[in-house]
């Protein structure tokens, strides 16, 4: 499974005329990043067609959408000067743990900001310990169990075969992943998991 874009970077010239404007670039010339349309609907995915921009699919918000938004964005296409032929980029939402418990328990409070966020709260990722205690009513659990739904939980193993039947059943170019829980170290150790457990190397220089 491909983790790293294929498609080469767009070259610009800088904005800025540093004679006239007294700014000096650094470097003088620099290679624009690469340029892709990040949706969640089938508008997303015929915008980006029509552009002939890459489509990165945001899963981790609407993966009720995927399937027939990627199938409408390759049907759609039109080669541009960027790209001469689809590139799908999907972007889904996991949290793994040394303990699948552990990792429940993380992607419960995120999606617990999520539910407060659809009714218009603040959505700070509350801890663990805070959505567990919180007495919901019978709306909020259907709307924190649809968004805990979405998230790819579980041991490092258990979220990699879940990314992988992803990737191989809509064929993605690449795969992109947002860890998603309440603790900076929690979000890190499922991004170290995961990364372990696809075998990446510790330094990208290797």
């Amino acid at each position: 499974m491909p983790l790293l874009p294929r498609h080469g970077a767009i070259r610009l010239k800088p904005a800025l005329d540093d004679r006239d404007k007294g700014i000096k670039l650094r470097p003088p010339d620099f290679g624009r990043p690469p340029v892709w349309l990040l949706g969640s609907s089938g508008y997303s995915a015929q915008l980006a067609a029509h552009l002939g921009f890459p489509l990165a699919f945001a899963a981790h918000l609407a993966d009720e959408n995927l399937e027939a938004a990627v199938a409408l964005y390759r049907a759609k296409f039109r080669p541009s000067a960027v790209l001469d032929q689809p590139y799908v980029i999907v972007s889904s939402g996991v949290m793994a743990a040394d303990d699948e418990g552990e990792a429940q328990r993380q992607s419960w409070a995120y999606s617990h900001a999520m539910m407060r966020m659809s009714q218009g709260k603040s959505f700070v990722v509350p801890t663990p310990e805070e959505a567990e205690s919180y007495p919901y009513t019978d709306r909020e659990q259907q709307i924190i169990e649809m968004w805990d739904a979405k998230t790819m939980v579980g041991t490092a193993e258990q979220v990699v075969e879940k990314l992988n039947a992803r990737q191989k059943h809509i064929n993605a170019d690449e795969m992109m992943i947002l860890n998603l829980g309440h603790s900076p170290a929690a979000i890190h150790r499922s991004t170290e998991l995961i990364a372990d457990a696809y075998g990446l190397p510790q330094n990208i220089s290797e």
